[in-house]
């Protein structure tokens, strides 16, 4: 005889089934925003690394890292100058985040923070992207204007280093204060801002020539370009050049296209200031003066590295390491030309320059490596050096032709240089076993 079941018994098992679907549910929702978040963090940091102008192939390298510290071991990623797709595996959704904006040098210190306290466990996920959303709003430590203000000291930094007397200081420091006001006046009227790459050389050419042709400074191209060198795609070439090497062809190639089309305008801002002040080639090339001592490049560092850091906004804590860095590449650059030529020179100094950033970044408060490392740029990337280049180019054809070439291999030599530099750090024991983040 067959017994019924118990109504009771039969409710609890619909219940208790009822009761473990909503838990499976629950979990794997949970799961799934747990992803969600997981992805949007990292895109979040990617992008915000990438704005900072540390080269697509770094960028890619950190966000592996991290994935695999946060247990997306297989993470795809794909990061290029205006933005970054990522997946955290082969099934997953696939994320997207522009590049819009350029952030400031103590935002990408503040966002690779994140990442370090992301892989040592200090922070979760979620703490991490609210931290980054952050980040990209913090205000600056000073006014933006301030920054424009960086090239003062910048033009005649670099005048002390290429072109040391005492007149073509002056007028470096003057030609910086045009380019430093039309700076300023960009941020209050935008529509002047994309007419800044011409203009600048224009107005600043057009004072340092009709002083040059008073006999009041010997060496009047190299003046201007000392003045605008701030706003000149220096790094931005290197950068480019370190990533196509290093892999990045898309984004590499984007960067020298915009870099080499900053150039242009430059270069015919120049010449168009040599047109309107009548200065013939003999003007232009100039000629060698005497030098004030050889105190003066070390002198002429020191304003550089001051131009910059108030430029990009460096930490104020990362200022003597920025200093350390950028001193110990001019060193090896210096030293390394009294045996080799320039453009191995350069290498050799791009190589040097990686060491010790890497260096730094493991000295207990250091800075990361990537922002240590960017700023010794100024003193090896050969931007000013192209539009004088290209002026000489369009004066003297053939000696033209040969200073951008060897410019195109400096700027090569560079590239390579802090992409052996790199790889080199990389495999180093203590490297291996620990992390740049």
């Amino acid at each position: 005889m067959n017994e019924s079941s118990d109504p009771r018994t039969d409710r609890t098992a619909v219940q208790l089934r009822a009761a473990a679907v909503v838990e499976a549910t629950a979990s794997t929702l949970t799961s799934a925003a747990d992803l969600t978040e997981r992805r949007r963090c990292l895109l979040h940091l990617g992008a915000t690394l990438v704005a900072g102008g540390i080269p697509v192939t770094d960028v890619e390298r950190t966000l592996r890292e991290l994935g695999a510290s946060l247990g997306s071991p297989d993470l795809r990623v794909v990061a290029m100058s205006n933005g970054l797709f990522l997946a955290l595996d082969q099934d997953s959704p696939l994320g997207f985040e522009p590049v819009t904006v350029r952030v400031r040098f103590d935002q990408t210190e503040a966002a690779l923070q994140v990442g370090r306290d992301l892989v040592a466990g200090r922070t979760t996920v979620a703490n991490g992207w609210k931290a980054l959303g952050d980040i990209r709003i913090a205000p600056a430590a000073y006014p933006g204007w301030v920054g424009d203000l960086g090239c003062i000291a910048v033009g005649p930094g670099l005048a002390l280093i290429l072109v040391p007397t005492a007149a073509n200081v002056l007028w470096a420091v003057a030609g910086a204060l045009v380019v430093a006001g039309m700076s300023v006046a960009t941020r209050f009227v935008d529509v002047l801002r994309p007419l800044l790459p011409f203009a600048a050389p224009l107005a600043a050419g057009c004072i340092i020539l009709t002083a040059a042709r008073s006999h009041l400074l010997d060496a009047p191209v190299p003046v201007t370009v000392c003045a605008v060198a701030l706003s000149l795609p220096g790094t931005e070439i290197v950068t480019g050049l370190a990533e196509v090497v290093a892999g990045g062809a898309v984004s590499g190639v984007s960067r020298l296209v915009s870099s080499t089309l900053q150039l242009v305008l430059f270069t015919a801002g120049l010449l168009t200031a040599a047109t309107v002040t009548s200065a013939d080639g003999r003007e232009l090339a100039g000629t060698a003066g005497v030098g004030l001592g050889e105190w003066a490049p070390w002198l002429g560092l020191v304003l550089v590295w001051l131009g910059v850091a108030v430029s990009v906004f460096v930490p104020r804590k990362d200022l003597p390491w920025t200093l350390l860095v950028m001193a110990g590449t001019y060193l090896a650059l210096v030293v390394a030309r009294g045996f080799v030529g320039a453009a191995i020179a350069e290498f050799l100094a791009g190589v040097f320059a990686a060491l010790l950033a890497t260096a730094v970044h493991f000295v207990p408060g250091g800075p990361f490596f990537a922002t240590a490392l960017l700023p010794s740029f100024w003193i090896l990337a050969p931007g000013s050096l192209s539009l004088l280049g290209a002026v000489e180019l369009a004066s003297n054809l053939q000696e033209g032709a040969l200073a951008l070439g060897g410019i195109g291999l400096g700027a090569l030599g560079i590239a390579l240089g802090a992409y052996v530099g790199t790889a080199i750090s990389l495999r180093l024991p203590a490297v291996r076993n620990a992390s740049l983040i």
